[in-house]
């Protein structure tokens, strides 16, 4: 799940410290959640606390983790 330290990173070097979690075994799934959102405003605003952008996902942030989940399991069928 990202969050966003991991978007921010992202934002600023194009990577994020995590990035060496996928693994090189094709039969584990790896997805990696910083691309549903589209920089550190868009996810501190989908967060329960925005203002110190922190807290767990809000409804509409878990929403479209959901989506971003569900199409890619569409993908692999």
């Amino acid at each position: 799940m990202p969050d966003p330290e991991l978007l921010y990173q992202q934002e600023v070097s194009g990577a994020h410290d995590l990035a060496w979690l996928k693994p090189d075994d094709e039969r584990l799934i790896y997805l990696d959640g910083t691309e549903v959102f589209e920089n550190v405003e868009d996810i501190c605003s989908h967060v329960t606390k925005p203002a110190g952008c922190s807290g767990h996902f809000n409804p509409d942030g878990y929403t479209r983790m959901a989506a971003f989940i569900g199409d890619d399991l569409k993908k692999a069928d």
